[in-house]
């Protein structure tokens, strides 16, 4: 199959069985809602009878936050100005990029492992959703039947991507410092500095092909060996690297369009009013929704390319 249809494909399977996605979606909100609530508590606490609430309706109140930064614990100490609006984003960003996603609050390291196990869940009833011919089990019954065996690959992946974070990237980082030190054209420095950082990302995604092939092989070829999956997806992804890679790439510009969309119409932190904190509370659920149904049309488009 062409990358075209396989692209094609994938929307129009993640479009028909949305309904999986939005379920996704709202336990994913429950995840952080309680969290979330617990924050606001904090924070209304700080602010209560104080007139840092009135000076924050105007602008930002520096020295109050500098009180409330010092005395938070745990999940307060990651509120700050920048994760409001389109920082949210760019700030997820940049600690994804640099590797720092370990370095942050227990509580949200442990929400993300969440997230990652409800999505290793739900992967085997989606790709069984996705196959040319589905399995005549339930939703829920695939997302069970599978989630042994994706719960290896993402195992094995993880270790895969510490490897790369934790070992190769501060190697590398040392080889382009030493290779640096006595040079004193910046050039040079961002010149190795952005071979190392595609080196890197090169092999993330990677990573992250061969675990999605290795699952939807799992389910279209009823693996029950997660070795096994790995093996066929190594020999698919790099029997297939222009289309596989191609296929990655060109739903990754439409994942990039999404997020510099949403980084360029969010509102931030100096707006007030219930109407607007309303408005960007919806907004940015909308550009969440967005992101899981992209990680559909992801799997979608793999399992269709796998197709013959």
């Amino acid at each position: 199959m062409s990358i075209s249809r396989a692209f094609s494909d994938g929307f129009r399977k993640a479009g028909s069985n949305f309904k999986w996605l939005f379920l996704i979606f709202v336990i994913e909100l429950l995840l952080v809602l309680f969290p979330g609530i617990a924050l606001k508590n904090a924070i209304g606490d700080s602010l209560n009878h104080r007139e840092a609430a009135t000076k924050l309706l105007q602008s930002f109140d520096q020295s109050w936050f500098d009180i409330f930064h010092h005395n938070a614990g745990g999940l307060e100490k990651t509120f700050r100005p920048e994760v409001s609006g389109s920082g949210a984003v760019l700030e997820g960003l940049d600690a994804f990029i640099s590797g720092r996603l370990s370095q942050t609050s227990a509580l949200l390291v442990g929400l993300g492992v969440l997230y990652l196990l409800l999505w290793t869940f739900f992967a085997g009833g989606l790709i069984a959703r996705f196959q040319q011919n589905p399995s005549a089990q339930s939703f829920f019954a695939d997302s069970a039947r599978y989630f042994g065996r994706f719960f290896c690959i993402t195992f094995l992946a993880g270790i895969a991507y510490l490897l790369i974070f934790r070992i190769l990237f501060p190697w590398l980082s040392s080889i382009v410092h030493s290779l640096t030190r006595e040079t004193v054209d910046e050039r040079v420095h961002f010149a190795y500095t952005v071979v190392k950082n595609l080196l890197i990302w090169l092999l993330v995604w990677s990573v992250n092909l061969i675990a999605d092939y290795a699952k939807i092989h799992i389910v279209t070829e009823e693996l029950r060996n997660p070795l096994k999956g790995v093996g066929h997806a190594l020999g698919f992804v790099y029997g297939h690297i222009f289309k596989t890679y191609g296929l990655y790439f060109l739903i990754g510009v439409v994942w990039i369009a999404g997020m510099v969309l949403y980084v360029w119409l969010a509102p931030g932190a100096a707006h007030a009013g219930w109407g607007m904190i309303l408005f960007t509370f919806f907004f940015g659920q909308l550009y969440i929704l967005w992101r899981i149904y992209l990680r559909g049309v992801f799997l979608a488009a793999q399992t269709a390319l796998t197709e013959q």
